[in-house]
């Protein structure tokens, strides 16, 4: 009975990574190595410079139970791994016509349908986060509120972002504004009004977002009209305020 699997898509733009990719999971797994920009015990973040290119890796190590259980069965899109659900967001994103970082390669390990480690790669997004521009200087109100409309469009679309960020929004060229970082974003289930204040919390509390505090209303409001939920603004309010403390 076979009881592992791998599972490897990679763009076609990308030949010698699909020439790497022929050689199987533990090729990529072993020759993509690069500095560690983030890490936690179950996840690494490198920036990797591989044969001319450079691009971020995602290199998941394993996955806990009850998470997997959420990935495979409770929430979709359905996935055997975190790297692939994160590629499916990022497409369902770009085809939608917003700017997510675009993708490489995805690569999973699996064992009876369990992920044992996976890799995403995706090209750096041309611009500077919102936190670099913006560290040292107020960020105009109505970029502030573009980037509430933006998600709240990606919401009404059908993809919720639950780690908003201003380190994770970046101004492109055309004053498009980029996102990245999709690891626990989801299609469904829908998410609730606490979901949404701890979202727009996350928002508020990454870095450069503490100047913006006095723009928690406005930024909720524009955010969940984009959405098409204004009757929970009051809710969201109430909870969000409970969480920044204010």
């Amino acid at each position: 009975m076979k009881v592992q699997d791998q599972k490897i898509q990679v763009h076609p733009e990308h030949e010698d990574l699909a020439a790497l990719a022929n050689q199987g999971f533990d090729a990529l797994w072993q020759d993509l190595q690069g500095p560690v920009l983030d890490r936690n015990r179950l996840r690494r973040v490198e920036f990797v410079e591989w044969n001319g290119e450079a691009f971020y890796l995602k290199r998941f190590l394993g996955i806990q139970w009850k998470n997997a259980v959420k990935l495979r069965f409770l929430e979709r899109p359905h996935c055997q791994s975190q790297a692939f659900r994160e590629a499916l967001v990022i497409e369902r994103l770009r085809n939608l016509g917003f700017h997510p970082p675009s993708l490489l390669l995805a690569a999973e390990e699996t064992r009876l349908g369990h992920e044992q480690r996976s890799l995403l790669a995706t090209a750096p997004l041309p611009g500077l986060s919102l936190s670099e521009l913006y560290r040292d200087r107020p960020m105009p109100q109505e970029l502030l509120l573009r980037c509430a409309e933006t998600f709240g469009k990606i919401l009404r679309a059908g993809i919720y972002l639950p780690d908003l960020g201003l380190d994770h929004c970046f101004l492109l060229q055309g004053d498009h504004l980029g996102l990245i970082d999709f690891h626990n974003a989801r299609f469904s289930p829908a998410p609730r009004q606490r979901d949404l204040a701890r979202a727009l919390a996350h928002w508020f509390k990454s870095p450069g977002g503490s100047q913006l505090w006095d723009q928690v209303v406005p930024f909720t409001e524009a955010y969940l009209r984009a959405a098409e939920l204004s009757q929970w603004i009051p809710g969201v309010l109430f909870r969000l305020q409970r969480r920044l403390g204010s």
